[in-house]
């Protein structure tokens, strides 16, 4: 479901148009060296016209000239990972200025890795007007989906590990 970039459905209630900036961002992308989590860039567009009347982005349908900054990258996430939540974000853009430099976004934001959306929202003035979720996890069809997308890292696995009780070695003796 994830390899086509979605369709989403945005209503606005103010009348006029405004151009709104779209991203896509996975926050739970694990990092096996610092035991943590980072964020990921899996879709970024600007320049994106929207209003009453078009309540419907089709994200693959954008103008990749003009408007597509960092490519569709599929959801996925590894074996033995925990749920990966993918974000989309809708950013309106400042009215009456022009549109965002894309030529300069890709230059920026050309490495998907460790993408900050704060950042993001200073650098250019833009206020958040839409939010959605999705969830993506390891599946059967994951590596398959992996490959096609050049993405590599299909064949690892996380594991948990062991925790060890701390249950003393006696059973403690009551009140004596």
């Amino acid at each position: 479901i994830t390899e086509v970039p979605p369709r989403l459905r945005v209503q606005c209630f103010d009348p006029g148009e405004r151009l709104v900036s779209v991203i896509v961002l996975d926050s739970d992308v694990p990092n096996a060296e610092t035991d943590s989590f980072e964020r990921r860039c899996h879709y970024l567009a600007a320049n994106v016209p929207l209003s009453p009347t078009t309540p419907s982005l089709p994200l693959g349908k954008v103008n990749k000239e003009t408007q597509l900054a960092v490519p569709w990258l599929p959801a996925f996430s590894q074996m033995g990972a925990p749920y990966h939540r993918l974000s989309i974000f809708l950013l309106e853009q400042k009215a009456g200025e022009p549109p965002l430099d894309i030529a300069r976004l890709r230059e920026l934001y050309s490495g998907r890795d460790g993408f900050s959306l704060k950042s993001f929202r200073d650098k250019f003035g833009l206020r958040p007007v839409g939010f959605n979720l999705f969830r993506t996890i390891w599946d059967e069809g994951t590596a398959a989906v992996m490959e096609r997308a050049g993405v590599p890292g299909a064949d690892v696995e996380f594991k948990h590990r062991r925790v060890f009780s701390l249950k003393p070695d006696k059973p403690a003796r009551g009140w004596e």
